[in-house]
């Protein structure tokens, strides 16, 4: 017979009963290492995919700059077991990391510092369509890591003078999604294609920051200093960010690790005289 001392504690069968409800059922105990794994990924894609956003940007005549990429693919990789390591131990070699549509996949290139980064400039097959299932998949040391979510689409955005109305120079704006979002992408451009607002995260540090924000948005303030020229034309583009289920990570850690997607909705304001 098997002594006491051989058997696993109690509360172990415990806690793996509660890891077991908490990830959906005993089927998922597989799932478990996942959440021990120690590889991150931060992971950020954007596009513009609607014709009536398209149209806007002709006849603002905007075709170069931020809002003149189609779609952007920004990652960043760590081997990290916390929001407070991933910093500082970027991974800057992976054998390959791509987006994936399900028929074709874009690699995106190593920048350093652990950025891996692509446009449709530098790859035209790179494109943003919602409603399509997008994987991002790392291969690091013959290993693969990956993770799925289904593109969202544009928000539909109100509160932005419209109709010959103007803005007051240099004053916030407040723009409603029509919706409810995990998080919000804002890019603003003057009428030269300079950016003048944008808060999307460039670094690895500013992904944990965008990862540790856990409200959900209705609605953005956009700073005045975007709006600081009088009787000038300024872009606005939009995106609703929808952040991927922690069931979807495969070998990625979900608790360390994000994969976010949104549709960039664009409309023009003109500030005051």
């Amino acid at each position: 017979m098997r002594s006491m001392v051989d058997r696993p504690p109690l509360s172990m069968h415990f806690l793996l009963v509660l890891a077991a409800v908490a990830l959906g059922g005993c089927g998922e105990l597989n799932r478990l290492e996942d959440y021990f794994a120690t590889t991150a990924s931060e992971v950020l894609f954007l596009g513009i995919s609607d014709d009536e956003t398209l149209d806007v940007l002709e006849e603002l005549g905007i075709t170069e700059g931020a809002m003149g990429i189609r779609a952007a693919a920004t990652a960043f990789l760590a081997q990290a077991t916390s929001l407070e390591s991933v910093a500082d131990n970027l991974i800057d070699d992976a054998d390959r990391v791509l987006l994936h549509d399900g028929s074709r996949g874009v690699n995106l290139d190593s920048q350093g510092n652990g950025l891996y980064f692509i446009t449709s400039e530098d790859d035209p097959e790179l494109s943003y369509v919602p409603g399509t299932t997008y994987t991002f998949q790392a291969v690091k040391d013959g290993r693969s890591h990956s993770v799925s979510m289904l593109a969202p689409g544009v928000p539909a955005l109100s509160g932005i003078p419209q109709g010959g109305e103007t803005h007051a120079t240099g004053q916030s704006l407040q723009v409603n999604l029509g919706g409810q979002f995990d998080n919000a992408i804002v890019i603003v451009v003057d009428e030269d294609g300079q950016l003048t607002y944008d808060n999307r995260p460039s670094t690895a540090s500013e992904y944990v920051d965008w990862i540790r924000d856990e409200s959900m948005q209705t609605s953005v303030t956009i700073p005045g200093s975007a709006f600081a020229q009088h009787n000038a034309l300024y872009v606005i583009g939009i995106a609703g960010i929808r952040e991927a289920l922690d069931s979807s990570y495969e070998n990625l850690n979900p608790l360390v690790s994000k994969l976010a997607m949104g549709s960039v909705a664009v409309q023009g304001l003109i500030t005051d005289l």
